[in-house]
């Protein structure tokens, strides 16, 4: 049994580094090991954890074995608390100012553009692609063969609008969930009720491992509106060395933007 530290800025709403921890948390104490939680900003996903798991949050054990941790505010700040322990830092993107790597301990980059992004700054990686809980993302039935209802994980009321009209002219039912304004952690029922699901990154593999097609597009604040497509056997690969994130093939969401004005 090993004493663990998890660790990331904010968990006060749910995304992708927030899942990430909510899962580490889960397969950790599954284990049999002690896992405590420090945060920032403690809120939805932490009372989850603490909850579900039993995990305390920002309480410490006087050493840990180990500490698996996001974003430098926590990075920093547990090097100082805990001189010399062993740290391991998780980088999950290249752009935010909280992603970017600390010396002094060892990194994890979740795509090879992020290895190389650490590389150009002067820090080895090693290359852990984003994990899924499968237990909880799976296909309890197959997808449809017809495509009639679609999904949105976008970020973007603009996006989604987009996708909106474009539903509407082609008799397609729409939904979508924004992590900011509607936090849920069941969201793996709304990709199961979907035939076809608009996402990137970790919801791009949660979607797949329900077993539905999944269409790499969104717009964030970091970046224009582009997409990959849509991910098949030929090209996830090739769409996992940026994390599905839209910045490898680059398209501009243009294309879709363009479908809603043509005649259905």
């Amino acid at each position: 049994m090993k004493k663990i530290l998890l660790g990331q800025n904010h968990l006060h709403t749910i995304g992708g580094s927030e899942t990430f921890i909510y899962s580490m948390a889960k397969q950790m104490t599954q284990m049999g090991h002690q896992v405590d939680i420090v945060t920032m900003q403690p809120g939805f996903v932490s009372e989850l954890i603490n909850r579900e798991f039993g995990c305390s949050i920002n309480i410490f054990r006087d050493s840990y074995d180990v500490a698996f941790l996001n974003h430098t505010t926590i990075v920093n700040g547990i090097k100082s608390m805990f001189p010399g322990g062993k740290i391991i830092q998780t980088c999950h993107g290249i752009y935010p100012a909280l992603e970017q790597p600390i010396g002094g301990v060892r990194h994890v980059a979740i795509s090879l553009e992020v290895s190389n992004h650490l590389k150009s700054k002067g820090y080895e990686s090693v290359i852990i692609h984003n994990g899924v809980d499968c237990e909880v993302f799976s296909p309890h039935e197959p997808a449809s063969p017809v495509v009639k209802r679609i999904f949105s994980l976008s970020q973007s009321d603009v996006f989604n609008q987009i996708l909106q009209t474009i539903c509407t002219k082609k008799n397609l039912v729409f939904s979508c969930n924004n992590k900011f304004t509607s936090p849920r952690i069941d969201i793996h029922n709304a990709i199961r009720d979907s035939d076809l699901v608009f996402s990137l990154g970790r919801g791009a593999y949660e979607a797949m491992a329900c077993a539905r097609p999944v269409i790499v597009a969104d717009q964030r604040q970091y970046q224009p509106g582009m997409m990959d497509g849509i991910i098949t056997s030929e090209n996830i690969s090739l769409y996992l060395e940026n994390n599905c994130s839209g910045r490898k093939m680059q398209r501009s969401n243009r294309r879709i933007s363009n479908i809603r004005d043509r005649k259905v």
